[in-house]
């Protein structure tokens, strides 16, 4: 399984059909490699929304500049030449899912809270002996 997350960086092609609507979403991952160049990756997912809620959901965390996490069992490459060079896009095998999306808009001004009252608490007595997680590795 792959999970990947970026930042999306077109609005969002939307198609209305009578089994949903269709939702194609272009990611772009971002990082400088060891010369300091930025490098990308560039993906393209689709996302069928069956119902209301699915669909407000989409609308919602499809929006460019927010990031999502999607993941998918299997990845594809889509090449095509462009002016002489050829830019090559990850695509998911079939539809994927969406596992996080970014909510709300812009940063906004903290607000105000009333101060809470801090209690302090007794650590739990354990009378059980700590776990060995190596324990339970077959090798």
């Amino acid at each position: 399984m792959h999970v990947i997350t970026g930042e999306i960086r077109k609005e969002p092609r939307v198609k209305a059909g009578a089994n949903g609507t269709l939702y194609i979403v272009e990611l772009s991952e971002r990082y400088k490699d060891r010369d300091q160049q930025w490098q990308y990756t560039n993906y393209t997912f689709f996302f069928n929304a069956k119902s209301e809620g699915l669909n407000g959901w989409y609308q919602e965390a499809f929006q460019v500049g927010k990031v999502i996490s999607v993941s998918c069992e299997t990845l594809r490459i889509e090449s095509r030449e462009y002016e002489g060079k050829v830019y090559n896009t990850l695509q998911a095998g079939g539809f994927a899912n969406l596992i996080f999306s970014q909510r709300g808009g812009q940063q906004q001004a903290p607000q105000q809270s009333q101060p809470r009252q801090q209690t302090q608490s007794q650590p739990r007595q354990n009378s059980e002996p700590p776990i060995d997680f190596d324990d339970d590795i077959p090798f």
